[in-house]
């Protein structure tokens, strides 16, 4: 409480009264507090641009263009389509081949025989991961009349495998390391009949052209003459030798770059030297699609899936019948998807399109005595939990059956999505191991791989995949 003092007294007591009486004003007027004020959590700031969301115009353009694509889903289940995948035109097929470097999975479209007209596809980004697979999505346009091809890749390809230099290249020259000391070893690798263009070394280098001259060793002399230079054969470090009775030459061009090399040379590889081996057998799935862009419209003019194998052939038809019992396996899908939505009677409101990724699972019969007779040679399982691009929710679930005679290495069967009966296909691949699968070795173990292609009619829309599986 504030009052007035009327009494009189010293100026010193009213100095501390007035600033007693500055310092109680200014807590009654509001002063800032030390403490910092908690917020209140009840209270939300409101967006200050919020995201209004596709306009009526923008979700019809999205409509029309996602029921194109079903029509194209449509004709790819029926088979309808001649396209670039298409097997009925080998002679137009895209062909896949992939490797990996450093970690990373490229991936190259090209047309047999057209090596100088080959489609420049371009990686737009990747695909999201399935355990097992690397995927990437790669496009091909716009061209001048608005058509650009999206290809999705999925591979198994592995990562090189670090193997020793002797295993991959012959090392069978001799080379003599000391006249006095005729010391004669068997390894070194002729590299007149290798790849110059694993040839690497600082001293096969000069700024023009020119043919360079290296010494050889003189058996006249005691000395070892021959010259030795440090480089790379195929990133592996070693030593080259002039190991010949006369010079040795290298040839360079006017970019100073290594383009012939005499018979002399032979490449020392440095001790325990080990040569990454691309993996050369390997699985791949997944889907093309063609659309147009023209007047502000997207059109889908044509979906396809495919599968194939890079170095392993599909499973002999003759080791179906030594294969016995049960095998799983397990792996994963990728495809286009269009996913709709209803009016109350039943129509058509709007539809989404994108791409998607699954999981599959199959539980295969083989014969024997350990499987029912009337389980033998079929094939049951599911492919599930989509993952759809444009992030819509789903409860999608397709069921996979088929039978297959047992000296068949493929088959076809039904795909149930909770639409109309759909259809399916696939290859077993792999070599029969040769470890039989039972003591008496009468069985072999089953297909290591899997790879096919479905089709599906869900109950609120369609699906066209491939897919790769791997024996568990």
């Amino acid at each position: 409480m504030l009052f007035c003092v009327k009494t009189p007294i010293n100026k010193l007591y009213v100095f501390g009264l007035a600033l007693l009486l500055a310092v109680t004003l200014a807590g009654c007027s509001g002063s800032k507090d030390t403490k910092a004020e908690t917020p209140d959590p009840s209270i939300v700031t409101p967006d200050p641009d919020p995201d209004p969301g596709p306009t009526p115009e923008e979700i019809a353009a999205m409509t029309a263009a996602a029921l194109t694509k079903a029509e194209a889903i449509n004709q790819e289940a029926l088979g309808s389509a001649t396209l670039p995948f298409h097997s009925a035109a080998i002679d137009e097929n895209y062909t896949v081949t992939a490797e990996r470097q450093d970690g990373a999975v490229t991936v190259k479209i090209a047309i047999p025989g057209a090596a100088m007209d080959d489609p420049e596809f371009m990686r737009a980004d990747a695909l999201p991961a399935i355990e097992g697979w690397d995927g990437s999505m790669y496009t091909l346009g716009p061209n001048d009349d608005g058509e650009t091809e999206i290809v999705g890749v999925y591979t198994d390809i592995a990562v090189p495998d670090p193997t020793d230099f002797g295993s991959v290249y012959t090392l069978n020259v001799s080379t003599n390391t000391d006249n006095d000391d005729p010391q004669v070893t068997n390894e070194a690798l002729r590299v007149l009949n290798a790849d110059v263009s694993k040839i690497t070394s600082a001293g096969f280098s000069a700024p023009v052209t020119a043919v360079l001259t290296f010494d050889f060793d003189d058996p006249l002399t005691e000395e070892d003459e021959a010259a030795e230079v440090m480089g790379t054969y195929d990133s592996v470090p070693g030593t080259y030798r002039c190991n010949d009775s006369l010079a040795c030459m290298v040839n360079i061009d006017a970019e100073g770059e290594l383009t012939a090399i005499s018979e002399g040379w032979v490449f020392i590889p440095a001790a325990g030297a080990t040569v990454d081996v691309p993996d050369a057998d390997y699985l791949y799935y997944g889907f093309w699609v063609k659309k147009t862009e023209k007047d502000g419209a997207t059109t889908y003019n044509a979906v396809q899936t495919f599968v194939g194998a890079t170095g392993i052939e599909p499973y002999r038809r003759e080791d179906m019948l030594l294969v016995v019992g049960t095998a799983s396996y397990e792996g994963g899908a990728a495809g286009v998807y269009v996913k709709n939505s209803f009016t109350s009677d039943g129509e058509i409101d709007t539809a989404t399109s994108g791409t998607f990724t699954a999981d599959v699972s199959l539980m295969v019969n083989f014969g024997g005595n350990d499987v029912p007779v009337n389980k033998q040679y079929s094939v049951e399982g599911s492919i599930s939990k989509f993952a759809l691009s444009g992030g819509e929710e789903n409860a999608w679930s397709v069921n996979l059956k088929a039978e297959f005679i047992r000296t068949n290495n493929e088959f076809t069967g039904t795909a149930n999505g909770g639409g109309a009966e759909a259809a399916w296909n696939a290859t077993f691949y792999g070599d029969a191991e040769e470890t039989p699968a039972t003591d008496d070795n009468s069985a072999l173990l089953p297909p290591a791989g899997m790879a096919g292609e479905f089709n599906a009619h869900l109950s609120n829309g369609h699906v066209a995949g491939a897919f790769g599986a791997h024996s568990q």
